[in-house]
C-alpha cells in the first residue's frame, strides 16, 4: 500500500484535523512523506494552510463542502510544529470564553516563540512573543487571566464571574488558588470570586 493511501486511511478515522508533517512522519521518511503530502494536495484529499500545515477537512454531506478548519486548531497546530507554547489573549481570549460574540479580525497568542504571522481563509492569526511569568498558569486558567485583562478592572461584573467559574472545573479551581498570587494584584480579588463558586 502507498504511502498516500496508508495516510488517508488514517486521516479517514480523524473526521477531520488540522495537522503537521510531525504528525504524521511515522508514514516514512521526512522526504517520501513531505512528497506523499505533496500529492494529497494537488489531489485535493487534504488543503495546504501554510507552510508545513494541512487540514483533512470536515466534508457537509448535505451541501457537499468542506468547513473550514477551526483557527484555534490552526494555532495550536502551528505552535506544535515550531515546539512554541501558546496562550490565547486579548478579543480572542474573550471570543474563546462567550464574552464576546464578535469573531476578532486578528486572533491572537502569547508565543515563547518569535512574532509571527500568518493569513488564513483571509482570517489572520498573530503569534506575539512573551515573557515566562505568562506561561505559569494552565492553558484554561491562563484563558481567563486574559479574558480578565482584556474586560479591565472596571468592567467585570457577576455575568462574567458566573461564566468563567463554570468554565473551570472544581480540581481547576483548586489549582487557580494554588497560584493565584501570580496574577496582577487588581484581579487577585475576582479569580478569588470564579474560584470560590463550587461546581455541583
Amino acid at each position: 500500500m502507498s504511502i498516500e493511501k496508508e495516510m488517508l486511511e488514517f486521516l479517514a478515522n480523524k473526521e477531520s484535523w488540522v495537522f503537521c508533517i510531525k504528525d504524521v512522519i511515522s508514514f516514512g521518511d521526512y522526504k517520501s512523506v513531505a512528497k506523499a503530502l505533496e500529492r494529497l494536495t494537488d489531489k485535493g484529499d487534504i488543503q495546504r494552510l501554510t507552510q508545513g500545515i494541512y487540514y483533512y477537512p470536515l466534508i457537509s454531506k448535505l451541501f457537499n463542502t468542506s468547513f473550514p478548519p477551526e483557527i484555534k486548531d490552526v494555532a495550536e497546530t502551528i505552535a506544535r510544529n515550531n515546539n512554541w507554547e501558546i496562550r490565547e489573549t486579548g478579543n480572542s481570549a474573550l471570543y474563546f470564553l462567550g464574552l464576546d460574540n464578535q469573531i476578532p479580525m486578528t486572533f491572537t497568542f502569547l508565543s515563547s516563540g518569535p512574532y509571527r504571522t500568518y493569513t488564513i481563509d483571509n482570517r489572520a492569526i498573530e503569534f506575539k512573543s512573551s515573557a515566562n511569568k505568562n506561561f505559569i498558569f494552565s492553558r484554561k486558567i491562563s484563558l481567563i487571566v486574559q479574558a480578565l485583562k482584556a474586560l479591565g478592572e472596571n468592567n467585570i461584573g457577576f455575568n462574567e464571574i458566573m461564566k468563567l467559574s463554570n468554565f473551570l472545573s472544581n480540581e481547576e479551581k483548586e489549582e487557580l488558588f494554588k497560584n493565584i498570587t501570580f496574577a496582577p494584584l487588581w484581579m487577585q480579588k475576582y479569580l478569588k470570586d470564579i474560584g470560590g463558586l463550587n461546581n455541583e
